[in-house]
């Protein structure tokens, strides 16, 4: 029984860490960023490390209107052009919408 205790403390250990890891940039292992135990300003400081200047900008923009192609629904070029390093927020995307049509535009 002493040795079981152990093991399963271990084991769900483990498993409770390997729950919390999602590998973001699919390089198999578990980057300072992707670690939800580390220290919130190391999180930051790796992930604006591996980030471009232009992911960096991107982040800090707002688009307001993406325009989509009828009927697939997929994002035209020029949206894609648009926003093709990133989306800091999306903003008034539903103005003129009811809340439910907002929904399905963004989605």
């Amino acid at each position: 029984m002493r040795t079981l205790v152990p093991l399963l403390l271990f084991f769900f250990s483990t498993l409770h860490l390997s729950a919390q890891f999602i590998d973001a940039n699919k390089n198999g292992r578990m980057d300072t960023y992707e670690n939800t135990g580390a220290a919130i300003e190391d999180r930051v400081e790796d992930l604006l490390s591996r980030m471009t200047l232009e992911e960096k900008i991107a982040q800090m923009r707002s688009v307001s209107d993406l325009e989509f192609e009828k009927p697939q629904g997929n994002l035209s070029r020029e949206s894609l052009v648009e926003i093709r390093y990133g989306i800091g927020q999306l903003s008034r995307s539903g103005e003129s919408l009811l809340p439910a049509q907002t929904v399905e535009k963004i989605n």
